[in-house]
């Protein structure tokens, strides 16, 4: 506001608007007009009263505003009219008054203060606790995120392990079916062998019996043919000649 004489003159000017600002709140309907937007008036009046040097006028309209200000609980408004009672009283030398409307308006700032940190501490308290939420969301999405990858790499090596060994299992198997087939090859070759080998040994036996049947079967024939002729012999008029072993033959066999 600068010096006395400037907010005097100031106040002077001021002084008409405010009051057919006045005049304009008391033609407005009911409701429409607030305390605090009273009190905010009555402020500025008062102070404007006490700067033109017209404290008496003054003190009504700080008065309503102080109490218009604490009814609304609006604490702006409040130290407004508190710091127009302190200058009112100091404009009437009850500096005891101004003394005492300025440790109310001292502890009142200081209430606001401690309001206003304890407000922005507990913003800032609330800011820290959403973001740390959220770092900690960030975090288990993360954890979550590798936790999925790890477990996608172990199902892609189990996969992986699994269509190998399934690999190992069928070339094993193949290699064995194959094992298998050239031993049942090589049996039944085997068995081939043998049975044309008993085959053969049985055709030659058969052979062989057959040979030693004719040639016992020649033999008995020649005897038979032979006894034969010996009968027509001995049938015949004689004489007959017979030879026959001695005893020194028979030693000597």
């Amino acid at each position: 506001w600068g010096n006395v004489s400037e907010q005097r003159m100031m106040s002077q000017a001021v002084l008409p608007l405010l009051r057919r600002i006045e005049a304009g709140y008391g033609r407005e309907p009911a409701g429409r007009i607030t305390p605090a937007m009273r009190a905010d008036l009555y402020s500025i009046l008062g102070e404007s009263l006490v700067r033109t040097g017209q404290p008496a006028l003054a003190a009504p309209y700080l008065t309503q505003a102080l109490a218009m200000a604490r009814a609304s609980h609006n604490r702006q408004e409040e130290i407004d009219a508190l710091e127009g009672l302190a200058d009112l009283s100091a404009a009437r030398a009850d500096f005891r008054g101004a003394f005492a409307y300025r440790q109310t308006l001292e502890s009142l700032k200081d209430t606001l203060r401690l309001t206003a940190t304890t407000r922005i501490v507990a913003e800032l308290q609330t800011q820290y606790e959403t973001e740390r939420k959220e770092a900690d969301n960030r975090l288990q999405t993360a954890q979550l995120l590798a936790q999925q990858q790890i477990i996608r790499r172990r199902n892609a090596q189990l996969l992986a392990g699994g269509a190998l060994l399934l690999l190992l299992g069928g070339a094993g198997y193949a290699a064995f079916a194959h094992r298998r087939r050239r031993r049942e090859a090589e049996f039944g070759t085997e068995r081939q062998r043998l049975l044309h080998q008993r085959t053969a040994a049985v055709l030659e036996a058969e052979e062989t019996e057959r040979r030693r049947i004719g040639a016992d079967l020649h033999d008995g024939v020649g005897q038979l043919l032979t006894a034969a002729k010996l009968i027509d012999t001995l049938k015949g008029a004689g004489p007959f000649t017979v030879f026959a072993p001695t005893d020194e033959a028979f030693a000597k066999l």
